[in-house]
């Protein structure tokens, strides 16, 4: 007995067990790689469509789509990975009549408003279009064609709506409206 304790205690050498490596060589992975997942805001490719014709000789025709290859990314770390969000830049293409004449044409985006409303890049780096429609009642009232845009920000979820005032010239007028939409 004294024997098999002895050559026990003898034979230890201080190495640790298949089990206990293991474990030490995944802790120092973890500790050392950071795993990234890049996430698309949307996954696939959306457009939609609509055309308004008002009763005061104004169309508009308004496609919505994701723009494939621009993004605007947010990174969010969990745990041992990060989870790049990256949300696909949407534009709306314009294009609006005046008794069967084109008086404009263009593209709605951040871009857009950046060169109406003299925002520098700061401001508006991760604003996002999500909605853009024709304001039919505003645009009877004032023989106009009233246009609402809507932009949100991928970092905080607060939006911004501008209106857009196309007079029967093609003449465009873009303001902020003020409002408290979080």
């Amino acid at each position: 007995m004294v024997l098999i304790v002895c050559s026990c205690a003898l034979s230890c050498d201080g190495r640790i067990s298949k089990h206990q490596a293991l474990q030490k060589s995944v802790s120092e992975f973890k500790a050392n790689k950071v795993l990234v997942k890049n996430i698309y805001h949307p996954t696939t490719y959306n457009e939609q469509r609509i055309d308004t014709t008002l009763s005061h000789d104004y169309s508009a025709s308004l496609k919505t789509f994701t723009d494939m290859e621009r993004n605007i990314p947010k990174t969010v770390k969990k745990g041992s990975h990060i989870e790049n969000h990256l949300y696909r830049l949407v534009q709306t293409e314009l294009k609006v009549d005046y008794k069967g004449e084109t008086i404009v044409t263009d593209i709605i985006d951040g871009d857009f408003i950046k060169r109406h409303l003299n925002y520098n890049e700061s401001d508006w780096s991760d604003y996002n279009l999500r909605n853009v429609w024709v304001d039919q009642a505003s645009s009877l009232d004032e023989n106009l064609l009233s246009i609402i845009a809507e932009f949100y920000s991928v970092q905080t979820e607060h939006i911004r709506r501008f209106k857009l005032l196309i007079t029967n010239s093609g003449k465009m007028f873009v303001t902020e409206i003020k409002t408290n939409v979080i």
